[in-house]
């Protein structure tokens, strides 16, 4: 999807996403905070960081359910 900058009194049109001062890194993909930013600046998701994000929410469930047990 195409963002807007202002500049000055002229709306100009950007193809792709727009990142602030280069923010995402895709060398770190592969790690749940990048799975962050593809989300954030609706970049497509890579499966290095979709199977980040499983990980991490297997491992959140997990602990939600052995803190159900112990209670």
């Amino acid at each position: 999807m195409a963002g807007y900058v202002w500049k000055g009194t002229v709306r100009e049109v950007i193809d792709g996403p727009i990142i602030p001062n280069g923010v995402f890194d895709p060398d770190k993909c592969g790690q749940y905070p990048n799975y962050r930013q593809h989300y954030r600046y609706k970049i497509p998701v890579c499966d290095a960081c979709r199977k980040a994000y499983n990980d991490y929410e297997r491992e959140r469930e997990a602990r939600k359910r052995a803190q159900k047990v112990l209670a």
